[in-house]
């Protein structure tokens, strides 16, 4: 084993990988067109950054008690995402090294919030209303992570939080951040269960 998910350069993995980092390049494309198209660029400056970093950890401890919570409470439904999880991501085939992690933490968190809560969310309410617009963009965002109807669930949940948050708090900033930090821890954990299916697999 040459490495935490390496799948021995499998074409479906390098697929998988070209597309996940594509799709979040155009995801952050699509959003800059749009923010240019009306004129309506988030502020993604350092100021006020007490404020912006208390939210954004406040809210990235949220997301982890929600995860810790639904591990005690759905112990099934969550151990059938987790194998969802490990097996896609042992079939892109890369090693989940902490620079890697923070990379794809980073590409997600900016990428994702940029487009989904900054340009899609607010396209949404301005056509709408807020609640519409915070739902229809969570279940877009759902629908993009759907490898399963469990993640599904699990991801257009975390959209409903990520878009009542950055309605709460008017700034993108914090949901850029908690997005980010909770995908560093998330990836750490994954990085630990796709270890122990390796270790039993060699056992076995």
């Amino acid at each position: 084993m040459d490495g935490v998910g390496d799948n021995h350069g499998q074409p479906d993995g390098i697929l998988l990988w070209i597309l996940l980092v594509g799709g979040h390049t155009v995801l952050f494309g699509l959003a800059l067109v749009w923010f240019w198209a009306t004129n309506s660029w988030p502020d993604l400056s350092f100021s006020d950054p007490v404020r912006f970093l208390t939210q954004g950890f406040a809210l990235t401890a949220f997301l982890i008690t929600c995860v810790l919570a639904a591990d005690r409470a759905l112990p099934q439904q969550i151990a059938v995402l987790n194998r969802t999880m490990v097996e896609f991501w042992g079939s892109i085939g890369i090693n989940l090294s902490f620079p890697v992690i923070l990379g794809l933490s980073l590409m997600a968190g900016l990428a994702e919030e940029i487009f989904f809560r900054g340009a899609l969310q607010t396209a949404f309410i301005s056509w709408s209303s807020v609640w519409v617009g915070v739902f229809a963009a969570s279940l877009i965002f759902g629908l993009g992570h759907a490898l399963s109807w469990y993640y599904f669930l699990f991801t257009f949940g975390f959209g409903l939080i990520f878009g009542v948050a950055y309605v709460w708090f008017g700034d993108l900033r914090p949901v850029i951040l908690a997005h980010f930090v909770y995908d560093i821890w998330a990836f750490l954990r994954l990085r630990r269960l796709i270890r122990q299916r390796d270790a039993a697999q060699t056992q076995s």
